[in-house]
C-alpha cells in the first residue's frame, strides 16, 4: 500500500489521505492507527480518497475503517473530473518498508513546496510530529528529531537562494530500533557545504554567537552528518539516537500537541520584583519573535527576575535558545537572573544534550522558586 497524505490545511484541520494499493491486514491497521494520531493532535477532519479500481475488498475495509474511526471515504469517482485534488504546496506520503523489515521499521517520505515561510515552517513541524508518532518514537527522540529538521528547515528558508519556480524541501525517515535516520533535501543553490555545517561546533554553546546556533544544535543532537550536492539538490543525512528504553511505554503518555498555536502570559508572583511568564505552545522562528518583544519589554521595566514557566511548550528552536541566552546575560549584569520552571523532559534533556543545563537557574516549583531567588 502507498499511503499519500495531501491537501492537509493545518489552520482547519483537515487531511486528505489517499490510498494507492491494495489493502491488507497489516495496512488496515497502520492506517486506521494513522488516522487516530491525526485525531489526537487536532486534525479531526479527515478525508479518506481512493480509486474505484481497487479491490472490492478494499473498498470494503477503506469504507470499515471510515466509520471506525469517523472519517469520510470518497472514491475517486466522485472528485471532479475523476481527478484528485493536489494540493499545490504539501505532499505526504507513507510507503511500506520492504519486506524482511520489523514491524517497528516505517519508511515516510514528506514533501514540502513552500510559499512563504511562516506557513512552511509550522507545516514540517507538524508533519515530522505525525511521522513521530507513526514511528512510536518517544517525545525526547521526537523533540531532538523535530529540532534537527526545522534548524535545517528554517536554513532553507531563510538564507537559500532558487533558481526555481518550485522551491523543495523533500524528507525521508526511517527508523529501526536504535536511530532515527533523515535524508533532507532542498533544492536551493549551494549554501550549505560540510565545511559550513561542521564550523565552530567545539564552541561551548552559552559562548557562542548566536549566528549558526541552529546547525551547532543540529550538529551536537544528530550523529553521522552526510552532506553531498547532487544535480540540482542539497543533501543532508544524518542520524537521531531512539532512547534505550521507555519508548513504548510512554508512547501512551505524549502530550497533546497544540495545532498552530502559541501565546504568552504573565502570572502573579508575590517575590519582589520578579514576573513569571508562562509559555505555551511552540517556540519556533515566528513566535520568538513575540518572546524576544515580550522579554525586552520586562527587560526595561524594573523587573529583576523572570521566571520562564515551561510547563506547556512543546518544542523550542535555536531562535528561542538565542534569545533565552541574551536575556539571562542581561539579568545577571543587573543583579537579577533568568529561571526556568517546570520544563518538560524532553526539553530539558535538549538542554542537556547542549550542555546548557547548568549554565540556568532551573526549578520545579512556586516553593523551590521562593528558596532559589534571594532579595
Amino acid at each position: 500500500m502507498l499511503m499519500i497524505i495531501e491537501d492537509i490545511n493545518f489552520t482547519d484541520g483537515s487531511i486528505a489521505i489517499r490510498i494507492n494499493g491494495e489493502i491488507d491486514r497489516r495496512s488496515t491497521k497502520r492506517l486506521t492507527r494513522y488516522i487516530k494520531i491525526c485525531q489526537d493532535i487536532g486534525i479531526n477532519n479527515i478525508d479518506i480518497l481512493y480509486s474505484e479500481t481497487l479491490s472490492k475488498r478494499s473498498q470494503e475495509a477503506i469504507k470499515t475503517i471510515s466509520k471506525q474511526t469517523g472519517s469520510k471515504d470518497v472514491s475517486e469517482a466522485s472528485k471532479s473530473g475523476n481527478k484528485l485534488k493536489m494540493s499545490k504546496s504539501t505532499r505526504f506520503e507513507y510507503r511500506n518498508v520492504a519486506a524482511g523489515e520489523s514491524d517497528r521499521s516505517n519508511n515516510i517520505e514528506y514533501c514540502l513546496s513552500f510559499l512563504d515561510l511562516s506557513a512552511a515552517l509550522a507545516e514540517i513541524n507538524l508533519a515530522v510530529t505525525l511521522i513521530g508518532r507513526a514511528l512510536e518514537l518517544d517525545d525526547s527522540t521526537l523533540s531532538r528529531l523535530q529540532l534537527c529538521i526545522y534548524e535545517l528547515a528554517i536554513n532553507t528558508v531563510e538564507h537559500g537562494t532558487f533558481q526555481t519556480d518550485q522551491p523543495s524541501i523533500v524528507l525521508s525517515i526511517t527508523a529501526n530500533d536504535a536511530y532515527v535516520t533523515v535524508r533532507y533535501r532542498d533544492n536551493a543553490d549551494v549554501f550549505l557545504t560540510k565545511t559550513e555545517l561542521h564550523v565552530n561546533i567545539s564552541d561551548k554553546i552559552k559562548e557562542r554567537e548566536t549566528r549558526g546556533l541552529g546547525l551547532f544544535i543540529m550538529n551536537q543532537l544528530s550523529v553521522d552528518t552526510e552532506y553531498k550536492r547532487l544535480g540540482s539538490w542539497n543533501v543532508t543525512s544524518f542520524k537521531v539516537a531512539k532512547k534505550e528504553s521507555g519508548a513504548h511505554e510512554q508512547h501512551e503518555k505524549q502530550r497533546r500537541i497544540r495545532m498552530n498555536t502559541f501565546s504568552i502570559k504573565s502570572e502573579s508572583c508575590d517575590i519582589e520584583g520578579a514576573t513569571i511568564v508562562k509559555l505555551i505552545g511552540s517556540i519556533d522562528s515566528v513566535s520568538t519573535q513575540n518572546v524576544e518583544e515580550y522579554l525586552t519589554n520586562l527587560l526595561n521595566s524594573e523587573t529583576k527576575f523572570i521566571i520562564i514557566d515551561f510547563s506547556e511548550v512543546s518544542f523550542i528552536s535555536s531562535a528561542g535558545i538565542g534569545i533565552l541566552l541574551g536575556t539571562v546575560s542581561s539579568l545577571r549584569q543587573r543583579g537579577g537572573d533568568l529561571i526556568f520552571m517546570k520544563i518538560p523532559s524532553e526539553i530539558s534533556d535538549i538542554f542537556e544534550i547542549l550542555n546548557i543545563s547548568d549554565y540556568f537557574v532551573i526549578v520545579g516549583s512556586i516553593e523551590e522558586l521562593k528558596n532559589t531567588i534571594k532579595v
